[in-house]
């Protein structure tokens, strides 16, 4: 059973930006429509490795 979670963050000047009350920024990125679905990259990845990833492209074409 999926339980969604509510995200107690302030948004920013900038719309692609989030501060989290820790002060910790949070960049996000909003495409398609319908059911959200995170992706989070690896530790010593970065964010912009998703969009060369077949998965990212499945997603959106599956309507998330």
């Amino acid at each position: 059973m999926f339980t969604p979670y509510t995200l107690f963050a302030q948004q920013s000047d900038t719309s692609r930006i989030y501060t989290s009350m820790d002060g910790v920024k949070i960049y996000y990125e909003v495409k398609g429509r319908g059911n959200a679905v995170i992706l989070l990259h690896g530790f010593t990845g970065v964010g912009e490795s998703w969009k060369r990833a077949a998965l990212y492209k499945d997603l959106l074409d599956a309507g998330f």
